[in-house]
């Protein structure tokens, strides 16, 4: 297992959720393979899951800060598809969204400290899946949060401000890497169908 050195600060985003975590087709909803017009559980399972294998760039199912510094880098710059270098509310939502309404408006306040897995958080009717208008709603918090001078934008500072607070989130052992497991356990946490499995098996 790998061990972060201490006392180097790397800059990197979550969530996350990265690179391959940048919305499709305009209007699409990444994750949404079946095209239902909404993310479940287990769609958000695979597209984390996928997210973190190109993450792990030398296969060894563990992501460092390296790693995870490296994929966010990339994502931030996708992100950023006027080149402006900074990330407005807009560029944003169509990375984790799609391409929502431009009649949407950022969050002014961000949620803090909730244990729940990105997905439950989104997911507000607890249907156990996630719609265009969840998503937005959910994103333009975190947006909100990221945006510490609250100017309507992110600069490449404020994202790596989160980057070293998101990542000891996610590793919740603290022995400096991240596995498969941690990592979608932050982003979806465990669906309604693999509880019930467990629960029956007992």
């Amino acid at each position: 297992m790998k061990n972060v050195f201490t006392g180097v600060l790397f800059s990197t985003l979550s969530l996350l959720l990265v690179g391959a975590m940048t919305a499709g087709a305009a209007g699409d909803l990444p994750g949404d393979t079946n095209q239902d017009g909404a993310v479940s559980c287990s769609e958000a399972m695979q597209r984390a899951t996928a997210h973190f294998d190109r993450m792990d760039a030398d296969d060894d199912s563990f992501m460092t800060m390296t790693e995870f510094e490296a994929g966010t880098t990339k994502n931030f710059e996708a992100m950023d598809s006027d080149k402006s270098g900074m990330v407005d509310v807009q560029e944003y939502l169509v990375t984790w969204c799609g391409a929502p309404s431009k009649d949407v408006k950022p969050a002014k306040k961000a949620t803090k400290g909730n244990k729940h897995s990105l997905h439950k958080n989104m997911d507000a009717d607890k249907n156990g899946k996630v719609t265009p208008e969840e998503c937005v709603a959910f994103w333009t918090v975190r947006f909100a949060d990221i945006d510490g001078n609250n100017d309507g934008s992110l600069s490449k500072a404020e994202f790596d401000t989160k980057v070293v607070e998101w990542y000891s989130i996610i590793d919740v052992n603290k022995d400096g890497s991240v596995t498969t497991v941690e990592f979608t356990d932050r982003w979806v946490g465990a669906c309604q169908a693999e509880k019930l499995k467990k629960s029956l098996s007992k």
